[in-house]
């Protein structure tokens, strides 16, 4: 299942748009030069939730609202990971780092027009561990995108398909010799929201069937397995357009899992502590478990 679930993943890639900055792309407001993200884990303890230190991100934002670092730090120790961003003279991404500890570097994305051309993994004594190429169509999308292994040969490639408007409607996976994978379809309303996703994996085919409100925003998915249906899972939102609410419901309607989050707020309309919990039942009681916490901090631009 898991298999299954990365590859539901990839067809995201190749409808990105370059137009809006990384604090648009975020759903970020106002003029933010750094994001100071804390994570913390929930622990119930003698009949209280205490909130146990994982670990603090920083990003800064140049002043076109793109992301130029990002260091992750975890609780009193010094940084582990950390990624640097390069631009040219237009203010288009062109090079991305990414180091661990001691700024030893383990990867590189190299970028054309804000689009990733190239990626380059190293080992922990600097040599090419592996490399993914993109390629693009004349409109700019993605069309296809190459794994290589240490050798330089092809391991793996990824083929999308891709409508008029940049929506990708086709993907599938094929091996180095050449064998197709997994492969995945998906079907856009109007809008452009993705209404249909088919994953298929022989011998299981997973469809999942969404809807979504008058704003665009996914309410309900109905998810199938070879044809039989899994579950649906139905989502709320505040009035600023946060997820605040998603219900899984088994085949027969009984709940499976509710999970619900609660936002605070900055004078921008950012986020700045959000509380994720499960609805527990013990003992003929159900009660709110929070289980993560995440607490940011903004430095905005004068």
């Amino acid at each position: 299942m898991k298999r299954i679930m990365i590859f539901l993943l990839l067809g995201s890639f190749g409808c990105i748009a370059a137009l809006a900055n990384d604090l648009e792309k975020e759903g970020l407001h106002g003029r933010i030069r750094t994001v100071e993200t804390a994570h913390y884990e929930m622990i119930e303890k003698f009949g209280e939730w205490i909130a146990v230190d994982l670990y603090t991100s920083i990003s800064e934002y140049n002043a076109s609202g793109n992301i130029t670092s990002l260091q992750r730090i975890p609780f009193r120790e010094r940084v582990d990971y950390e990624e640097a961003y390069a631009y040219d003279e237009k203010g288009q991404k062109k090079e991305k780092l990414i180091y661990l500890e001691k700024r030893r570097l383990i990867g590189k994305e190299i970028y054309e027009k804000d689009r990733i051309r190239e990626k380059i993994s190293y080992d922990k004594n600097g040599y090419v561990s592996g490399k993914t190429k993109y390629d693009y169509d004349g409109n700019g999308y993605l069309v296809e995108e190459t794994v290589y292994d240490t050798a330089g040969s092809v391991f793996s490639k990824v083929r999308y398909t891709v409508r008029s408007d940049g929506k990708v409607s086709r993907e599938a996976l094929y091996s180095s010799n050449g064998q197709k994978g997994p492969e995945s379809s998906y079907e856009h309303d109007e809008s452009g929201n993705k209404v249909v996703e088919i994953i298929e994996l022989p011998p299981r085919k997973r469809k999942d069937l969404h809807d979504y409100d008058s704003k665009n925003k996914r309410i309900r998915t109905t998810t199938f397995f070879n044809d039989s249906l899994d579950s649906t899972t139905v989502f709320g939102y505040n009035e600023k357009g946060n997820l605040i609410e998603s219900t899984r419901f088994a085949a027969d309607g009984t709940v499976v899992e509710k999970t619900t989050l609660i936002y605070e707020y900055d004078s921008f309309g950012n986020w700045i502590s959000l509380t994720i919990g499960k609805d527990v039942t013990k003992y003929d009681k159900t009660y709110f478990a929070p289980y993560k916490k995440v607490v940011r901090r903004f430095v905005y631009y004068k």
